[in-house]
């Protein structure tokens, strides 16, 4: 896994995991209406599959 990791740019994946923090953040703390959270649930779950593809 160290070796993956290389083929990513560090500030990439830094980027990508301090935007996933935000989505946590924001499903944690933030009085979201019903749509809000879908929106931020699913902007969480393309962030994710972004980190996991530039795993490949």
């Amino acid at each position: 896994m160290k070796y993956l990791l290389m083929t990513v740019p560090v500030a990439g994946i830094r980027r990508q995991l301090e935007d996933i923090w935000e989505f946590m953040e924001q499903l944690l703390f933030d009085n979201q209406d019903p749509h809000e959270r879908v929106k931020t649930l699913s902007s969480l779950a393309g962030e994710l599959h972004d980190v996991e593809s530039s795993m490949k």
